[in-house]
């Protein structure tokens, strides 16, 4: 393969929430954009012939499968796009992580890019850092690599938080574990896109790193649940039930239904607890740093930016 100095970038998980708004975002930027679907990330090579950049969002998610499903669709798929993409003369490879793989079940505060917790909280997050630590490895010059962790991703085009928060209210099964002030990140799509279109253009001097993203600031997670509720013309009335009840269930039922197989993630798991019940903020001053990054949006801006899907 060979690939010429053109603007094109292949977007991979672009159907999905953020990949479709960065390659709507990166074409009117005037960039060229390859999607890649399922189809094409089982044999990438071909459609990546003369693409100069790559961002990859696809993977699998969730909280909920088995190790091997989770190994597969993000480390192997990782590696499988990194080839292609060397082989093809690729010169950027943009990898959307999560800053899931800091999570531990307790609060924590300011985290930066070289904290690891001692243990994984679930096999999303290991193989998302599995995934990072394949792209870190192929950097080097003339095919440059870097990683993004944008925390509590929100706004236009949101098919997970925000409707999430939505139908559990709308239910009647919304409920907070533990009590107090729950600090968390939130960033605004809007400045998610900023970070990635960074990548594209920063100096070779910012690469072969990860980066922490968010809107800037540290904001009480249940704070932010009313303040979108009631943009959306609910109230924030929910249960509140104590986290030691609250994580004691989970981890009930979560054994029950693995006792069982079943397929389907279950509404009550430990880590769906435990991150609206734990703080858990990141220093972004490394991407303020190398990048050059400036939150241009407050997660308020775009909450009121969301709009429900047609029907």
């Amino acid at each position: 393969c060979s690939a010429g100095l053109s603007r094109r970038i292949a977007v991979s998980g672009a159907s999905g929430f953020i990949g479709g708004q960065a390659a709507k975002r990166l074409s009117e930027s005037g960039y060229a954009i390859t999607r890649l679907g399922r189809d094409q990330l089982k044999a990438p090579q071909a459609h990546l012939l003369g693409v100069w950049g790559v961002l990859h969002c696809a993977g699998k998610a969730g909280a909920w499968g088995s190790y091997e499903d989770y190994y597969s669709g993000n480390v192997e798929l990782t590696d499988r796009l990194l080839d292609a993409a060397k082989a093809c003369g690729v010169r950027r490879f943009v990898n959307l992580s999560s800053p899931s793989i800091y999570f531990d079940y307790r609060d924590q505060r300011d985290l930066r890019e070289d904290f690891l917790p001692p243990q994984f909280s679930n096999a999303y997050a290991k193989t998302k850092y599995l995934a990072e630590e394949r792209v870190r490895a192929a950097h080097h010059r003339g095919f440059e690599t870097v990683s993004l962790r944008p925390r509590g991703v929100v706004g236009e085009g949101d098919t997970n938080w925000l409707p999430r928060i939505l139908e559990l209210r709308k239910t009647g099964s919304l409920k907070q574990a533990g009590s107090g002030p729950v600090w968390a990140n939130f960033t605004s799509i809007s400045n998610l896109l900023d970070a990635i279109e960074l990548c594209f253009s920063a100096p070779s001097s910012a690469m072969g790193e990860t980066y922490n993203i968010h809107n800037g600031v540290d904001e009480d997670f249940w704070q932010v649940v009313e303040e979108a509720l009631k943009l959306n013309g609910l109230d924030s009335k929910r249960k509140r039930v104590p986290l030691s009840l609250a994580m004691s269930v989970a981890r009930a039922n979560e054994f029950w239904n693995r006792c069982l197989r079943r397929k389907k993630e279950p509404n009550l798991l430990p880590i769906k607890i435990g991150v609206s019940a734990y703080s858990m903020t990141m220093d972004i001053s490394k991407a303020r740093l190398k990048l050059g990054y400036v939150p241009r949006k407050s997660t308020l801006d775009a909450l009121a930016e969301w709009r429900a899907p047609s029907v």
